[in-house]
């Protein structure tokens, strides 16, 4: 074979396996038509939120509120609960909740019975509170504060809950007393509480179960409690007049000495709050030197009444809230033991005044009004959240003891109330109080008088 044919089948020979060697041209990918993604399922937290944690209750199990599994590694170390507390998450469920809160106030006071006005610029009320999870179910609570510059302890107890929405709370504790006294003092209308704290104790040491059902649409709480031992505190209420002679181991220590209370509570949205409440104390042996009566600012119109026997209480409360406007209203009754008296100042001259009893009737009604802010729950007593009010609160005290005749007051008091942000609230008001021809103490500071309150006071909170 000559080289030229042999040259052209060798070409011939290798030309399909170059062909086959050259990349193939692409070709233009097929255009699928246009469709609208699924929706994604709904995570456990886009379904449910979590339940909301009020300022003075204990964080929910984490049974209860699951966590999103997509972000189980990038779960936050500190998280903050707006305006409340700061909660540092430690391992095996274990988390610390603090707190920190301050009220600073300018009051200037005029009473017709004193020429001169007054003056206080002081720290009303200052709180620094510690809520831990030890482990599942158990943890504790310890709060100081300090009241009218005076420090004090405030809660402090152990909680355990042992399944959802039942808690039990042992030690310094605040037994069931309605819906002012079981709301925080820091969201409270005015500065100061109203009249109806006449009807029970802030702060007593026992035990307290507290529960709900259907969807906390229905509350209860109950509480076996005793008196605390005498303790330092700004507040007047805390210092009544006792005859000598008597031993100190009687007025707090005393075996026959007990208290109970309790409450029921309807909740069904957060636009309506209606509840029940009632307390029993026993003072069978030993006598019980009573609480003075003051009013709203801390001055007192009566002297404190000892008696003895059973004393007890009942107050019923309903708020009612809507997207401008909040009505909250409160009121109760209270019936002592036999009073006692002590002719000659001593112990030993103790003795029944015919076997009747003091009896009181205290209530307020609150009122606001919002253009541009939102209203909390009615069961916390509908705290403004955002925006500004304009606020108004009416007060009514009838306290008749066995020895004298009624003594009485009444106020009036209005109010500006903004808040500046979740961490900054500030307010301006006015009270007008009179009381009357009866309200005999001793020094008669509010015989018969008039008193009229102007203050500026804000709320800070970490």
């Amino acid at each position: 074979m000559s080289l030229g044919l042999r040259v052209v089948v060798t070409v011939l020979t290798l030309m399909p396996v170059l062909a086959h060697a050259q990349p193939s041209p692409e070709l233009p990918p097929p255009v699928e038509p246009e469709t609208e993604p699924d929706p994604e399922p709904p995570t456990a937290s886009a379904a449910e939120p979590p339940p909301q944690v009020g300022a003075d209750e204990t964080p929910p199990e984490e049974a209860d509120v699951k966590p999103n599994k997509k972000h189980k590694h990038n779960k936050k170390v500190i998280t903050y609960e707006e305006g409340r507390w700061m909660v540092f998450h430690g391992p095996h469920k274990q988390k610390l909740r603090v707190r920190l809160l301050l009220q600073p106030m300018l009051r200037l006071g005029h009473v017709t019975t004193v020429p001169d006005w007054t003056t206080d610029l002081i720290i009303r009320r200052a709180r620094l509170g510690f809520d831990a999870t030890l482990q599942k179910h158990l943890g504790m609570r310890f709060e100081i504060s300090v009241k009218n510059m005076h420090f004090e302890i405030h809660n402090m107890f152990a909680w355990w809950k042992p399944r959802k929405r039942l808690e039990l709370q042992f030690g310094f504790i605040k037994p069931p007393g309605g819906l002012e006294r079981d709301t925080f003092s820091f969201d409270q209308p005015f500065i100061e509480r109203s009249v109806v704290t006449f009807l029970n104790k802030d702060h007593e040491v026992g035990v307290k179960i507290a529960g709900s059902f259907d969807d906390k649409h229905w509350r209860w709480a109950a509480a076996v409690s005793r008196d605390p031992p005498p303790l330092p505190g700004g507040d007047p209420e805390d210092s009544p007049v006792i005859p000598t002679g008597v031993e100190s181991e009687d007025i707090s220590r005393a075996i026959s000495k007990w208290n109970t209370s309790a409450r029921f509570a309807a909740t069904p949205s957060d636009r309506f709050e209606a509840s029940v409440r009632t307390g029993v104390r026993f003072r069978p042996d030993e006598a019980d030197f009573g609480e003075i009566a003051v009013e709203p600012y801390d001055s007192t119109y009566l002297t404190n009444r000892p008696w003895h026997g059973i004393w007890w209480s009942t107050s019923a409360d309903v708020a009612v809230v809507q997207p401008h406007w909040k009505a909250v209203a409160e009121g109760g009754f209270r019936r002592d033991g036999a009073q006692l008296e002590y002719p000659d100042g001593t112990a030993a001259s103790e003795r029944e005044i015919n076997g009747d009893h003091l009896h009181a009737w205290v209530g307020y009604a609150v009122v606001g009004f919002t253009p541009n802010g939102h209203y909390g729950p009615a069961v916390d007593a509908a705290p403004l959240k955002d925006g500004w009010e304009i606020v108004m609160r009416f007060n009514g005290a009838r306290v008749n003891p066995v020895d004298q005749a009624v003594a009485w007051m009444n106020s009036f008091e209005a109010g500006v109330h903004w808040e500046v942000s979740p961490h900054l609230r500030l307010q301006t008001d006015v009270a007008v109080e009179k009381f009357g021809h009866h309200d005999v103490t001793f020094l008669n500071e509010n015989l018969g008088a008039t008193r009229l309150w102007i203050q500026t006071w804000a709320t800070l909170r970490l």
